[in-house]
């Protein structure tokens, strides 16, 4: 078996608004096969398959295979995507690109996104609600052991001791009171819609991710300062958008005080993910750089019919 017919391991997400689309108006074989593509698309939107093996992983006939491939294949005046005329497919070699794949693969990784860091959060919250209601039951608990003949005395010596200030005070003194030495004030938190953005990560999208890491910080006691937020935002802006959102989300999900990007684990764990990243690596860069050869090609290809209908038309 070739490298471009092996299996991707993961999902596709479905949305409901399929039921909505107008494949959902064709016959059953048509919104079977679409379907099927979905589930054999890899991260790219490729799917390599031969037509007798995309029949069979349907569970169509061949002919109804190829009736369906050649609806999903032609123009859609009714599609809501206006995109290639509303074509869902287009052939390659080796097999089918998805059209419009990128487009709800961006859609579902910011939802996945946002329901971890969600999770996330809700977690860290309760742990910390949970925290709290031990430590009132312990110190409720100690103060009941407290005998009463030992409050007694406590309040007998503090008493004695106010009693020993007064009759020492120096003539003149009257009620004066010494000023008591002001406490060092550490650096105030910044909240998270006064830190300054950098221009790359000045979006929607970073300023929802960094308003999470500022109230996951403030719930755990450690909000973020004014240096350490200066010190974090220049990170981040190094690490760009998508980056720096991986790894705030990384640190909420982590506990982490600082922020940084997720890594492959350790021990076991690390080798095994080593293996499948060094295994899948070529033929991820390889499929990549094939979608993006092809694209290429078709836009150029749609560039020069586009020079000669103009020329015909003069």
């Amino acid at each position: 078996m070739s490298d471009y017919t092996s299996p991707m391991a993961g999902y596709t997400k479905l949305w409901s608004s399929l039921i909505q689309s107008t494949v959902w108006r064709e016959d059953m074989h048509v919104k079977v096969v679409w379907i099927t593509m979905l589930a054999l698309s890899d991260q790219h939107g490729l799917v390599m398959s031969s037509v007798p093996g995309l029949a069979d992983a349907a569970r169509v006939s061949i002919g109804q295979c190829v009736e369906a491939l050649d609806k999903l294949s032609s123009p859609d005046e009714w599609s809501r995507t206006k995109e290639h005329e509303g074509r869902r497919i287009e052939a390659c070699d080796g097999g089918w690109l998805l059209l419009n794949h990128g487009k709800y693969r961006s859609m579902q990784d910011a939802e996945e996104r946002r329901e971890k860091v969600k999770l996330a959060v809700r977690r860290h919250r309760a742990r910390i609600s949970s925290g709290n209601v031990i430590n009132v039951i312990d110190c409720n608990q100690s103060n009941h052991e407290k005998s009463q003949a030992e409050a007694d005395t406590e309040a007998e010596a503090e008493a004695e001791k106010r009693k020993s200030k007064e009759n020492t005070a120096p003539s003149g003194a009257g009620s004066e009171v010494k000023p008591s030495k002001p406490k060092q004030v550490k650096p105030g938190a910044v909240p998270a819609t006064t830190v300054p953005l950098p221009e790359v990560l000045n979006t929607q999208r970073f300023r929802e991710a960094w308003a999470n890491w500022a109230a996951d910080r403030k719930d755990r006691k450690k909000p973020i300062t004014a240096r350490a937020a200066a010190l974090q935002m220049r990170k981040l802006a190094e690490m760009g958008e998508a980056r720096a959102i991986a790894a705030i989300e990384n640190s909420i999900a982590n506990g982490y005080q600082g922020i940084f990007e997720p890594s492959v684990g350790n021990g076991r764990q690390a080798v095994a993910t080593q293996i499948r990243v060094q295994a899948n690596d070529a033929d991820v860069k390889r499929r990549k750089e094939y979608v993006e050869r092809f694209m290429a090609e078709k836009a150029e290809k749609q560039a020069r019919e586009s020079a000669s209908a103009g020329k015909a038309s003069q």
